[in-house]
């Protein structure tokens, strides 16, 4: 079935019509043109009317009122340029529609970012749902893994929508300010270029934002879906107006394309004091930007070659002097070879890295943090980080022969897999002592990140590094070790290889202790124990 075509009105034919059809096309919004349109049709009617007052013809009269009308393309261009410039963002494009953007961003992101929680909020009034936020932290600080996949669709989620407003908010003011689509294109286009390389992150207590030299295609290709979306849009409503018949206006009248050759309209004031105003703000951000990304450069070249070297010697020389002093007379180091489970010389991850281990760690019998020690091995437990190796690690150490009493036990142990602290890493339970007394009790001893153990690979340097990357919290607690391994000095030469004495109250000192189990709590984290004393 065809399309039935719109009314001819005849208070909208010939010239009014053009001028129509030349303010969409110019983009203008469509308030501005049905405003246009229907003041200049009411001048038209009067003007026909007082041809036809005058006795002239219905088509004289018609003719007559079209004349004094003037050209349509060039009334329309003149109207389209009084809108334009009656508007701040008609006025400056450049600064409104290519610059400004890059300002807002982030206040979008972050919009975006309250719009997801407002929404998992409102999920818990549905029926059978009852979610809140102090849940939500509690479980992602225990279980970062398990919420990978959904962080990492709220990033993804939130870069685009900001990219999206982005581009919906700057096109519409382009619209309003009849820019054209020229400018939409433009606006999008810078959009899609802060979509590509701004880097919007929410992880578990951290919400981050800056840019990324890793592109994001996803949040690129947004804008461009909006601009589509716009051209669609500007297209119907071209077409929409096709269906009128075209006029040729009054005689001799130029064409569209000489009018707009030849029309004297004023010209666009690129120097105004706001274009001076945000050129400088412009110039001032991109010469702090380059100053900043020098002076980060020169910072980082001192602190690689200079003051981290300097405070790893610091370092080694205090953790060496705490190994040349036994501060105990009565410690009983305890023989944990029945339970090693890997060689000092064994990769930490043989499937990705084969020379990644302790093998500068000496066997036999030596003291670290003042309490000796004899070390044999490791004693490694599983955590879900290792979960896709090769090499399957036991869960628990069970059955560790004590018998004896003593009032403190010691510790010489790490951990690899140990989030950062902006994955929830820090106070997290990662494995536990239990120890089990002649009269059949047991008491527990946790082991927590951050305060009794940190990642054996970090910093022992100070300058630029988190307190949560190199100080343990518990007071019985202190790097132990120092050294490093092939692996290491190939991917981040920085960094030492770390392992803390870790100094635990004997719950029950009156008790003696039949044995110890060395458990796991199946974190991500994968703790290993190299030396166990008691005193």
């Amino acid at each position: 079935m065809r399309r039935a075509e719109p009314q001819f009105e005849p208070s909208r034919s010939g010239a009014v019509l053009e001028v129509e059809r030349r303010l969409v096309r110019l983009g203008c919004p469509r308030g501005c043109v049905r405003r246009n349109v229907r003041e200049l049709a009411d001048h038209f009617d009067d003007l026909k009317q007082a041809a036809l007052e005058e006795g002239m013809s219905e088509a004289a009269a018609e003719a007559r009122a079209t004349e004094l009308l003037g050209e349509p393309v060039g009334l329309a261009e003149h109207l389209a340029f009084v809108f334009r410039q009656s508007s701040w963002w008609g006025r400056h494009p450049i600064i409104g529609l290519c610059l400004l953007p890059n300002l807002c961003v982030m206040p979008l992101a972050f919009l975006c970012l309250l719009v997801l929680c407002g929404g998992f909020w409102l999920s818990n009034f549905l029926p059978g749902t009852r979610i809140t936020f102090s849940d939500m932290s509690e479980a992602t600080t225990l279980e970062p893994d398990s919420f990978k996949t959904l962080f990492s669709m709220t990033n993804v989620s939130v870069n685009c929508g900001a990219a999206g407003l982005l581009a919906v908010l700057f096109c519409w003011l382009a619209r309003r300010s009849a820019s054209g689509l020229k400018w939409s294109f433009a606006t999008c286009g810078v959009a899609s270029l802060n979509g590509l390389f701004s880097d919007f992150v929410v992880r578990p207590r951290l919400v981050s934002f800056g840019y990324s030299n890793l592109p994001e295609w996803l949040p690129a290709t947004v804008p461009w879906l909006v601009f589509a979306a716009i051209w669609l849009i500007h297209w119907r409503a071209q077409k929409r107006l096709a269906f009128y018949p075209a006029t040729r206006g009054p005689s001799g009248a130029l064409s569209a394309f000489q009018l707009e050759r030849a029309m004297t309209l004023p010209k666009m004031k690129w120097i105004t004091p706001s274009s001076i105003l945000a050129s400088a703000l412009f110039a001032a951000i991109v010469g702090l930007s380059i100053w900043g990304v020098r002076e980060n450069e020169a910072s980082n070249t001192l602190l690689k070659s200079k003051t981290w070297p300097e405070e790893l010697a610091a370092a080694s020389q205090r953790v060496q002097a705490r190994q040349s002093v036994c501060e105990t007379t009565n410690a009983t180091t305890i023989d944990l070879a029945k339970f090693v489970n890997a060689n000092l010389a064994d990769s930490i991850q043989p499937k990705n890295k084969i020379d990644d281990n302790l093998a500068e760690l000496p066997p036999g019998l030596h003291i670290y943090g003042g309490i000796p020690f004899e070390v044999k091995g490791r004693v490694q437990l599983l955590g879900r980080g290792w979960l896709d190796e090769e090499k399957k690690y036991p869960i628990h150490a069970r059955g560790i022969s004590i018998l004896r009493k003593c009032a403190r036990l010691h510790l010489l142990h790490g951990a690899s897999c140990v989030p950062q602290e902006e994955d929830g890493a820090m106070g997290v339970k990662i494995a536990a002592l239990v120890l089990h007394y002649v009269d059949g009790s047991r008491e527990e001893i946790p082991i927590r990140t951050g305060e009794h153990v940190l990642d054996w690979h970090g910093p022992a340097y100070t300058s630029n590094a988190r307190a949560e990357e190199i100080r343990t919290t518990a007071p019985g607690t202190e790097l132990a070790w120092l050294g490093s391994n092939p692996d290491l000095r190939r991917t981040r030469p920085a960094y030492s290889l770390r392992l803390y004495k870790s100094t635990f109250a004997n719950p029950r000192p009156e008790l003696e202790i039949a044995s110890v189990d060395y458990v796991s709590t199946g974190t991500r984290a994968a703790p290993f124990l190299v030396g166990l004393t008691v005193e």
